[in-house]
């Protein structure tokens, strides 16, 4: 039981430190929220709705001189702060043939299902259907279940890594790696474009190597006219 607890508490961890993640995101993102007052309310929410691990992170927030907008967020972890009472979790089943291990494994698996059609419906695009003659839903249909396989494939490969966190988070952790163009402009007033790929960071090149595909997919390139 104490294994399982620990699961659940860093699952609790994972979406305490994403929702961070978000808050952060969002500060240099056209209209992200950027006042000051604002995300402390965010950050407040956050540590109440997961308030049995937001002892562990010490969070800085620096704004600017009249502390109207944010300019940076920063956390750190501290695991020796967890709390004694991380509880336990219990499993009630009817099914008394099936050992300790058999009855885990069951739930992991309903929980592995659900995250399915939670990402078939949200970030696959199942639902809404706005086609009306049979052979477009019906191609609608096989290109969302046809795309749930190549996540589940990458999905495989990550917990081949010890990586077993959800899409979602997955989508998270790689949602800061950007590819950016600079525009610039010669002293005949001629504009160029120069296109570059961020530096994944040490989370994102885990979850790279463990899909045997490089960090940078595409190189460097100047655009002039």
């Amino acid at each position: 039981m104490e294994r399982r607890s620990n699961i659940i508490l860093q699952k609790s961890i994972d979406r305490f430190e994403n929702e961070l993640q978000k808050i952060a995101n969002g500060i240099s993102k056209k209209g992200g929220i950027k006042k000051y007052d604002k995300i402390q309310q965010k950050i407040g929410r956050i540590k109440e709705k997961y308030s049995k691990v937001a002892n562990q992170f010490s969070i800085s927030v620096t704004g600017d001189e009249k502390k109207e907008k944010v300019e940076t967020i920063t956390w750190t972890h501290n695991p020796e702060n967890v709390s004694k009472a991380a509880g336990i979790y219990c499993i009630r089943t009817n099914q008394t043939q099936l050992n300790n291990k058999e009855i885990w494994d069951t739930y992991r698996m309903l929980n592995d299902i659900e995250d399915a059609f939670r990402a078939l419906k949200t970030d696959l695009g199942l639902r809404p259907i706005y086609h009306q003659t049979t052979d477009r839903i019906s191609g609608h249909i096989f290109i969302s279940v046809l795309a749930y396989h190549i996540l589940h494939t990458v999905r495989y490969q990550l917990m081949k890594h010890d990586i077993n966190d959800n899409w979602q988070t997955i989508s998270s952790k790689l949602s800061t790696h950007y590819r950016i163009t600079n525009s610039l402009q010669r002293k005949d007033e001629s504009p160029i474009h120069i296109r570059k790929s961020t530096r994944a960071n040490p989370t994102q090149l885990a979850i790279y190597n463990a899909c045997n595909i490089p960090s940078t997919i595409l190189k460097p390139t100047i655009t002039s006219y």
